[in-house]
């Protein structure tokens, strides 16, 4: 399968906005994983986590940001 995400709206932590404040990425997503294949700089990994998929984790590396993120799905 094949999707998107986006991160909107990154500021600085004096609240001030960083670079564009919107990095995209496509992504392909795997029995238990996803992985960018394009978009803007950077990569973006993640893996599903839970019994149904229910949780996901990961991290978004470029070279002037490094983040973390996770969702569980209701």
């Amino acid at each position: 399968m094949d999707g998107r995400t986006d991160f909107t709206a990154l500021e600085h932590e004096d609240g001030s906005r960083w670079g564009d404040g919107d990095p995209g990425y496509t992504i392909t997503v795997g029995a238990n994983y996803l992985r960018s294949t394009g978009g803007d700089a950077g990569t973006v990994n993640g893996q599903f986590y839970g019994a149904n998929h229910e949780g996901v984790g990961g991290s978004v590396e470029r070279t002037d940001l490094t983040g973390a993120f996770g969702a569980v799905r209701r």
